[in-house]
């Protein structure tokens, strides 16, 4: 059976699954690690901030817009009526004094 199903998927491929298995034996023999995980890891932080003087969704958009234009920022959510943002952020990219200080730029005040 399997050597029936291995002739019908050679025919079907015409010959590609032996080039196939050649760069497959090809890469094994130059014995190339892949990166570690850690390597390939993305640190981020969340960062809560009270921002009191945020009052409706439009705030809110804005001071989205501004912080997802930023370098370094992952994501921005927020809740207008409790007047929170939070900010995942990469830590090696930006800090949170820098995102208060975009915020800050949009006319807010923000503390956290």
């Amino acid at each position: 059976m399997a050597m029936s199903v291995s002739l019908v998927l050679a025919n079907s491929f015409g010959g590609r699954l032996v080039k196939f298995r050649t760069d497959v034996a090809e890469i094994a023999s130059t014995k190339q690690t892949p990166p570690k995980a850690q390597e390939r890891l993305v640190v981020t932080d969340k960062l809560v901030l009270e921002v009191p003087a945020m009052h409706c969704g439009g705030c809110l958009e804005t001071i989205k817009r501004d912080l997802t234009d930023e370098a370094g920022i992952k994501r921005v959510e927020g809740d207008a009526q409790n007047k929170q943002v939070c900010v995942t952020y990469r830590p090696e990219t930006v800090t949170p004094d820098h995102i208060k200080t975009v915020i800050a730029r949009c006319g807010f005040r923000a503390a956290g």
